[in-house]
């Protein structure tokens, strides 16, 4: 579950034109909260309808930039809700 003032801060901060990017941050929202939760490459991309690996790698690299993600290879991938909600 998401609390609709969550949902108002992703739809605010990420343009619709970057839809994968919505799509894969609720994806993992709605996955975890912030526990071990260590999905493939492949189980995103097919959760999140996406035609290839590069669709979801450009999508975290860019949440990551934008703070909402952090990603450490083969280790950690965190969301970071105090940034969403900023």
């Amino acid at each position: 579950v998401i609390a609709p003032k969550m949902f108002k801060k992703i739809n605010e901060k990420i343009p619709g034109k970057n839809g994968n990017q919505r799509t894969l941050l609720l994806y993992l929202i709605f996955q975890q909260q912030n526990g071990d939760f260590h999905p493939s490459e492949l189980t995103i991309c097919e959760s999140c309808g996406f035609t290839s690996a590069s669709r979801y790698r450009e999508a975290r690299e860019a949440l990551c930039k934008l703070g909402f993600l952090t990603h450490i290879p083969y280790q950690e991938l965190r969301i970071n809700y105090k940034e969403i909600m900023k």
